[in-house]
Parts: structure tokens; sequence; C-alpha cells
């Protein structure tokens, strides 16, 4: 990876929330009546920034629906995490390579700043990221898909777009990055369906398709990367 600067997106990629999130939000949903299957709240929900999937439900169901939404969810979630929430596999030897080797790294996430900061702690992968290096797009004027997160990180390290390497495992942090001109890796090692995902991925401009950790840890390893 011959880049200055290598941006993470978080769920899916660092940690894998995404399985846990999509049962959790499917369950919430369907309890308040709103019939929804996992594959449906995984291809509507995933990789969107929370206000936006907020407003959806709040189009389609009023905003006493996404209160009791919230009032279910919040809790729930916290307590899910606590209990079941794990680095994707390989990640964690990856980014001591990285450290090891000095180079730049950050996370863009489209979830909040305090999301990052607890997944970070639950997985173990704190002290990968410093606090002025991560950042979410709930701060910026528009999250992912549009560009200004991944600008955004890329104007912090002062580093040009054809410097950096993004990746991200949805197709909508995928096509931020693109639109922000940065070269783009689909990571779909944590996705239930790995296949479908990397087509669609593909799709999105991913420049490469990153089945797992263990392949960039030994890409890593090679002298002169």
């Amino acid at each position: 990876m011959p880049a200055d600067l290598i941006i993470f997106d978080m769920d899916g990629v660092l940690t894998d929330s995404e399985r846990l999130a999509v049962r959790l939000v499917t369950q919430v949903l369907t309890d308040l009546g709103y019939r929804i299957s996992e594959l449906e709240v995984e291809q509507r929900f995933m990789g969107v920034a929370t206000p936006v999937q907020l407003n959806i439900l709040r189009e389609e169901c009023g905003q006493d629906f996404v209160d009791a939404y919230i009032g279910r969810l919040k809790p729930t979630w916290r307590a899910v995490m606590e209990a079941e929430l794990a680095a994707v596999p390989g990640v964690e030897a990856v980014l001591s390579q990285l450290a090891e080797r000095g180079r730049q790294r950050c996370v863009a996430s489209n979830g909040s700043l305090e999301h990052i900061h607890s997944s970070l702690a639950l997985t173990g992968l704190e002290p990968h990221f410093s606090l002025e290096h991560r950042f979410s797009g709930t701060d910026r004027p528009r999250p992912k898909p549009a560009p200004d997160l991944h600008l955004h990180c890329l104007a912090h390290f002062a580093v040009p777009a054809e410097r950096a390497l993004v990746l991200e495992d949805s197709v909508t942090g995928l096509s931020g990055a693109v639109a922000a001109g940065v070269e783009a890796w689909g990571f779909v090692g944590a996705h239930p369906r790995p296949d479908e995902q990397a087509a669609k991925l593909r799709a999105a401009g991913a420049a490469r398709i990153v089945w797992d950790w263990a392949e960039l840890s030994s890409e890593l390893a090679r002298p002169g990367v």
C-alpha cells in the first residue's frame, strides 16, 4: 500500500459490528410493527449516517415512531456492543505493521465520535488511532456518500488525494472516497455475502477488493511496500 495516508472506515472494516447492528435494528423495528427483513435493513440502512436513517423513518412513520425506536435501540445497542463486539480478525496485525513502519492512518466513519471511541475501546484497537485521528461524518456538512469526510481527513494530514488510500466495506462509504478522488479499496471480510458485496463495490468504483486482513498483512511484510 504505497500511500502517505490510509483512511479506515469503522464498522465492517475495523470492527465486526455490521452483523450485530443488522440483527438488532431488524428486531427493534419489527417489535415496533415495522415489518422488515435483515436483508432489507442491510440494504437500506447499513453504512448510512444515523441522522439519515432517522430521517427515513421519520418520513415514513412520524416522529413518535422515531422516538420509540431510539428509546428501545440505544440502551440495547450498548449492551450488545459490550457483550459481543470484536475486531475484524487480522486487522490488529495490519495496524501494528503500519505503526511499526510509521504509516499515517485515521478512522473516518459515518457513526458518531462517541460510537468511534467506544468501538475502538471495546475491541482493543484504541491504541492504534489517536484521538485527533478519529473523524465522524456527523461533524461534517454532509456525511458519506458525499466526499466531505474524506476531504476533511486529507486536509487534516495535508496529504493530496492521489497519495491516500481508503478502505471501505459499503457502497455509501466507497462512493464518498471515489468522489473525493481517493483510491478506494473495498473490504468484504466481515460481510455475510462477500461475493455479492464485492460486485457492488466494484461497480461503485473500488480499485481493489480485499477479502481478508491476512491478504494485506502479507503484502505489508514485503520489502519496499
